[in-house]
């Protein structure tokens, strides 16, 4: 299996869920994940744009060109940021 077609496979299980992509100025924007193309181009539903961790502005659908993408990551769920808070008081 190429690498290619691990990253494809990747992305392909992001469509349709919650991720946060942070482009090369420090910003995130956070919403659906609709589509992405080879050159790393991303649109998303429901999409919000936060700096500094403050909500800047909420949009409807936002298409960022992939040369401005630092990375895409799937949001975590509520539930998981509370597991993990658990697990690091415990340690």
């Amino acid at each position: 299996m190429t690498s290619d077609t691990n990253e494809e496979n990747f992305f392909n299980r992001l469509i349709g869920n919650q991720v946060i992509v942070k482009i090369e100025n420090g910003t995130e924007f956070q919403g659906i994940l609709v589509n992405f193309d080879g050159s790393m181009n991303v649109a998303l539903e429901h999409a919000e744009e936060w700096s500094g961790g403050k909500l800047i502005q909420q949009y409807g659908d936002v298409f960022i060109r992939g040369n401005n993408v630092f990375y895409i990551t799937p949001k975590k769920k509520e539930k998981e940021n509370e597991n993990e808070k658990e697990k690091d008081k415990e340690n």
